[in-house]
Parts: C-alpha cells; sequence; structure tokens
C-alpha cells in the first residue's frame, strides 16, 4: 500500500492539535479541505483514526498506532530542515524529552524549565520507565532521555551520556514542632522513599551510621507530596536540596542532616550522530542551571 504524504502529514497536525480548527488554522488551509483529506486517508487505511466530539477529536487505536509512526517521520523532517536551513528562516524544532518516572517524582518542579526556556524549539516531555525510554531512544522514537542511572550501553554503539546533575539530600522537619534541644526524629516519624528510589539506600545508611530508629510514617515517591506533610508538621524526611531551594522554605525547615556526594545522579542520553542542536543546548542548558546546585 503507497500512502499519500499530504495525507499523512494533515492526520498528524490535526492529531497534535488535537482540533481540526486549530490545525486548518496551523496549516492556512479550510476545514473542510483538511477534513476531506484525513477522511481520504481512513478510507485508504480502511479504519477510523479519530473519535470525533464537539469538544475535540481523540485518536483512536489505529490513530495512535499511526501517529507512532508520523511522530518519527516528522520528527526526522524537522531535523532535516534544521540542517538544512541555509535560508536562516526560524522554524520551532519538534524537540521529544522522555523522562525517568523516578526523575519527575524526585526532583523539583522547576527542573525542566530550562528545556522549556530554550528558543527556537517545541519541546514535548513525557514520562515513562527506563527500559521503555532506552527502546524509544535506540529506535530514534525519542531525541533525549533523561534517567538516573546510566546504561549499559557502550561509546561504540554512538551513545552519549551526560551528567547534567548531582543532588544532594537534607533531613528536614518543621521549625515549629520542635523545642530547645530536640532531633527531629524524636519528634516526629520519618516518611521514607520507597525501595526502588535510588535515595532510599543513602538514608537507610544514614540511619544505620548515626544508631537513629525512627519510627516510619509511610513510604512516598513524590518529593512534593513529602514536602507538603514534612510542611504540615506530619514528619521529618529527607528532601533534595535543589527542591528546598526552589520552593524558598529554608527558612520555614528545620535541618538535621545534609547528604552528599550521592551517586543518585541524574544523566542526559541521546544518541550522538542523531542529536540535533536543538538537544545539545538543552543539555548544556541543563548542566549550567542544576550541576552546581546544593
Amino acid at each position: 500500500m503507497r500512502f499519500n504524504f499530504n495525507h499523512l502529514h494533515y492526520f498528524h497536525i490535526v492529531a497534535s492539535e488535537g482540533s481540526l480548527a486549530r490545525a486548518a488554522e496551523r496549516l492556512g488551509l479550510a476545514q473542510s479541505t483538511l477534513s476531506t483529506q484525513v477522511r481520504q486517508l481512513e478510507r485508504d487505511l480502511e479504519g477510523e483514526l479519530f473519535h470525533r466530539n464537539p469538544d475535540g477529536m481523540r485518536l483512536t487505536d489505529l490513530g495512535r498506532q499511526v501517529f507512532r509512526h508520523t511522530d518519527v517521520m516528522f520528527r526526522a523532517s524537522d531535523r532535516l530542515a534544521e540542517i538544512f536551513n541555509a535560508d536562516g528562516e526560524d522554524v520551532p524544532q519538534s524537540f521529544l524529552v522522555g523522562v525517568d518516572a523516578s526523575v519527575s517524582s524526585s526532583t523539583a518542579a522547576t527542573f525542566l524549565v530550562p528545556i522549556l526556556e530554550l528558543e527556537g524549539c517545541f519541546p514535548r516531555v513525557f514520562s515513562g520507565n527506563t527500559d521503555s525510554l532506552l527502546r524509544l531512544m535506540l529506535a530514534d522514537e525519542v531525541d533525549l532521555v533523561l534517567l538516573h542511572q546510566e546504561p549499559p550501553f557502550s561509546k561504540d554503539r554512538g551513545i552519549e551520556v551526560v551528567e547534567v546533575h548531582t543532588p544532594s539530600l537534607v533531613g528536614v522537619c518543621a521549625r515549629n514542632v520542635l523545642k530547645e534541644g530536640e532531633h527531629c526524629l524524636d519528634k516526629v516519624p520519618l516518611l521514607q522513599y520507597p525501595p526502588t528510589s535510588p535515595y532510599r539506600w543513602y538514608i537507610e545508611s544514614y540511619l544505620r551510621e548515626h544508631s537513629l530508629h525512627p519510627t516510619i510514617l509511610g513510604e512516598v515517591a513524590d518529593v512534593s507530596l513529602m514536602l507538603a506533610a514534612v510542611l504540615k508538621g506530619v514528619c521529618a524526611a529527607f528532601i533534595p536540596s535543589s527542591v528546598i531551594n526552589a520552593a524558598n522554605l529554608g527558612g520555614e525547615l528545620n535541618r538535621f542532616a545534609q547528604l552528599d556526594r550521592l551517586e543518585a545522579r541524574i544523566f542526559a542520553i541521546y544518541r550522538e550522530l542523531q542529536a540535533s542542536q536543538t538537544v545539545h543546548r538543552a543539555v548544556r542548558s541543563l548542566i549550567e542551571t542544576h550541576q552546581t546546585q546544593v
């Protein structure tokens, strides 16, 4: 079966925009013309690509399958446009970033802002597990992956691994729960990370070394929830210092421990030969913003 490239392109824009009206405006076409082109692709594929609702267009299972392929096609097209953009046209480049769920849950909400601030690109950020993100990267279906661990890839496979952030943990509790001479862990229970967290081992080692045996309130992976519980005086916790600094909460917290030089680093991983200038700019921006934070 041969596909009409324009039909695929029109479908891709409609799927990206989620609305026929927005897609038509972006392409400079009449909605009726665009609808006809998408309908023709559906006839070629013998199936519906969208659920059409008054509030927008939602992809069907078939539509999602097609979109996965068109996404690869048109991101490759964007990279070509970036390489051969000799006339200097200011065309935003699509940029797909996969973030491991453990990175999303253990960093400040502002961690990825440097990527959103890059000029001349259209970032699309999503979360996933380590294995699926690495498979997508090796298949050239994602431009950049952020992980808490180095992948078992060698340089001869063209994989670039760059450390962008080395976190430190601060043991904290709310200042108003303590009286003079009291220790946080004597006053309130500790909210711990789950065993899958890269921080769990460091905290347990610290507790053993200092002969501390706090009551464990529970396990939480999300540092935002953990910090909220600490601020309400519910518990103590070990929070990444970058999260505390980003929230500007130093005056509201009592610090009882500092864990530095952790191996739970955050790495940017990408395929060097396929990497666009946008990828290199994004990695540099993350390093400049975060690597010196304490």
